[in-house]
């Protein structure tokens, strides 16, 4: 927070940043908030979120640029999980990336855990908060049923408007406009 954010490049090896250990195991929902920007990122590199269970990491959320973000811009994203968690879980960041010049800033990190499975399941919002030469507003938009089983309804006041699904490993799920 404040002047200073994690800075991840890569210089032909994956650049990683991890959390500390947690105890989740009273949580059956975890969601991951945070901040990024990109700068140099050419369009198919990407950056991922993962999940240490004890004994492995597993990706839980990909981020490729040109498909799910651009360079220069600030999103806000959250990724939900839910499920079985471990005693000694962990989080990290890796720039998968190829050179020098692929930067991610990633700031604000939150990390909330849930009593109850009240979250939507293996899917990721990614929302602008300020770009460059454009201008984006905030609308209202109701996601449902809470959890979701096979079919995820909405409602969006404010049309039209373009709303994109991806799941958790970073699969457009859905791209539509709205009128």
């Amino acid at each position: 927070e404040g002047t200073y954010s994690i800075r991840m490049r890569s210089n032909g090896a994956e650049s990683a940043t991890t959390s500390p250990v947690y105890n989740l195991t009273t949580f059956q929902a975890i969601a991951v908030e945070f901040r990024f920007k990109a700068s140099g990122m050419e369009n198919g590199k990407s950056f991922v979120l993962q999940y240490f269970n004890g004994s492995a990491y597993t990706t839980v959320a990909a981020f490729t640029a040109g498909a799910e973000f651009a360079n220069n811009i600030t999103y806000l994203t959250t990724v939900n999980l839910s499920g079985s968690f471990a005693s000694n879980g962990r989080f990290r960041f890796m720039n998968q990336a190829t050179d020098n010049t692929d930067y991610i800033f990633i700031d604000a990190i939150v990390i909330t855990g849930f009593t109850g499975s009240s979250l939507l399941e293996g899917v990721k919002f990614i929302d602008v908060l300020h770009a460059d030469h454009e201008t984006f507003e905030e609308v209202d938009l109701i996601v449902y049923p809470n959890p979701v089983d096979n079919e995820l309804q909405y409602n969006i006041t404010d049309v039209p408007a373009r709303i994109k699904i991806y799941d958790t490993k970073g699969k457009l799920i859905s791209d539509r406009w709205v009128y």
